[in-house]
């Protein structure tokens, strides 16, 4: 990281297609590969003192778990999937009563109409 200004922007090129193509109603033309989409189907918020997740503080990104998977609770209410391979993400079990506690996600499948990313 440099001072503002300073960067060596040659450096970024990479960075700088892909988000290009991220953001283009056209069809990528630099990814390495297709990029998996995914679409927030819910927001865990905290309701309870007595919250918690099953796995470490330390669990990645997008981990996925299997329909009706148990995952944590939140007072005697089980947290579980509720679709097929929905992922968790940004998961915090320290957040304050009614704050967001994860986020969770579920991946689309997407294709091009008219120029226009839609998705499944």
């Amino acid at each position: 990281m440099a001072r503002l200004g300073e960067n060596l922007l040659d450096r970024l090129l990479a960075f700088d297609l892909a988000m290009r193509d991220l953001i283009s109603r056209h069809k990528p033309e630099h990814l390495p590969r297709k990029s998996v989409m995914y679409r927030v189907s819910r927001t865990i918020v905290r309701l309870h003192d007595d919250f918690d997740f099953r796995f470490s503080d330390d669990v990645e990104n997008f981990t996925a778990f299997m329909h009706g998977e148990v995952f944590g609770h939140d007072g005697d209410k089980p947290l579980m999937a509720k679709n097929e391979g929905e992922a968790i993400v940004f998961p915090n079990r320290k957040v304050a009563i009614g704050q967001r506690a994860a986020l969770m996600v579920c991946k689309v499948n997407t294709r091009y109409e008219d120029d226009q990313l839609v998705y499944d």
